[in-house]
Formats: C-alpha cells, structure tokens, sequence
C-alpha cells in the first residue's frame, strides 16, 4: 500500500437512519506496547518512542506492538484502521517533536516472529531489527499532536485468515529524509511501573477510532469524513 497520509484523508461512511456515523463493529485492544532505542531496550513504559532514523542507523528507534484478538472477526473485513495518539515528549525526553514544517513518516511493518520473544529476551533487540523486520503495510506523516491512523486491514485479514498473531513494529524506514531527527510520542498502556495514562491507548477498529473531531459531513447523498490528522 502506498503512504496515504501525505495528503487529506477521505474515508465514505455509512449513514444510520438518523444521519449520524456508523460506529466501530469490531475493536481490538493492545496486549503488548514497548519500545527500543539506539539499540537498547525493550522499554516497557506508558508511551512509545519512534524515530526517523533509516536502517542500519546506531540511533534507530521503533515500537512494538501485539494486540489481543479475542474479539477478532470470523469473517474477513473491508477495512481496519491502527489508531494512536501522538502526544507531548514524555518520560523527561527532550527529543526534536515533528511538525507542520518538519514532518516524520512513520510505518506499520510486518515481522517475521513474535515480538513477545523481545520481551521475554529470546531475541535481542539489535537482533529483532536487524532480522525479523518484513514489509511495509502503511504509512502516515506526523507533524502536530493527535490522533494518527495507518490502513491495517491486510494485518487483520491474515489474522482472520488463520495467520500467527506476531504483532507488529511501527518504523521510520520509509522516510529518507534523516536531517534533523524527529522522535515522534505516542501514548501506549499504563501498567504497574508507569501508571499514568498519557493518551489514548493503541486501538485496532473498522473505522478510525476515535472519529476524527474535524470530519466534515456531507450529508447529500453520504458521508464524507475528511480527516485533518493523518
């Protein structure tokens, strides 16, 4: 799939019988979020940290995501959307933000094994990155907080389809433009050590969650949602 977040995002949504959105038929929760760092890691904290660092870079960052299925569909789907929150610098990080004028692409990528074995230390992180990275699903540009979404219905169709849940990683591989570094945030999932929710967590649904406050309806005929955030 190509980057779909360079420009204005229009989406065609059904219209109920009262002339409002339809709202999410299926919502699947984050089980696992965390982070690396120029190679250190896993950082298991209530945010995630990316950057745009190309391959084989000593300062790459990504983040690690696996989300719990029970609430998977049975049937294949037309579209599921990752929704995150990109959010202020957290945990004292004083990292260069993206912006209107500096943006950052960031990607869904594939992984060939499971990145729970990150956090369990079967794999190391240097070596996940190297070696278990795969292909592209989408890409959105980051400029201004809020909320950002990549198209993941190939993942989540494969899950349906009887693919092994691996999870997945969210890369700045796809942006070739290094000059500065950025380090976008995005919220992740509260847990004993970093208590404090920051933001929305992570969350897979049929549309993006939560719909977009700037949508525009254009009620002849339809819906037309035009989302500012990519």
């Amino acid at each position: 799939m190509g980057i779909k977040s360079s420009i204005v995002v229009a989406m065609l949504l059904v219209v109920l019988s009262a002339g409002s959105v339809a709202r999410a038929d299926f919502t699947l929760n984050v089980d696992e979020v965390f982070y690396s760092a120029m190679g250190g890691g896993p950082f298991v904290k209530n945010y995630v940290l990316t950057c745009n660092t190309g391959a084989g870079e000593a300062w790459e960052s990504m983040a690690f995501l696996k989300f719990d299925l029970t609430d998977l569909p049975s049937a294949p789907v037309p579209s599921a959307w990752l929704s995150l929150e990109n959010i202020p610098p957290a945990g004292g990080m004083t990292l260069t933000q993206p912006s209107e004028d500096e943006p950052v692409k960031i990607s869904v990528q594939t992984v060939t094994e499971d990145v729970s074995k990150i956090t369990s230390g079967q794999i190391g992180v240097s070596d996940f990155q190297d070696n278990y990275i795969g292909d592209e699903i989408d890409t959105a540009e980051i400029t201004v907080n809020g909320f950002y979404y990549w198209d993941v219905t190939e993942l989540v169709n494969a899950w349906i389809g009887g693919a092994d849940n691996y999870g997945f990683a969210l890369t700045g591989r796809y942006d070739d433009d290094f000059d500065p570094w950025l380090w976008p945030h995005f919220a992740g999932k509260p847990n004993a050590a970093w208590p404090d929710s920051l933001g929305a967590e992570p969350v897979i649904a049929n549309v993006p969650l939560p719909e977009p406050a700037s949508a525009v309806l254009l009620l002849s005929g339809g819906v037309l949602a035009m989302f500012r955030r990519r």
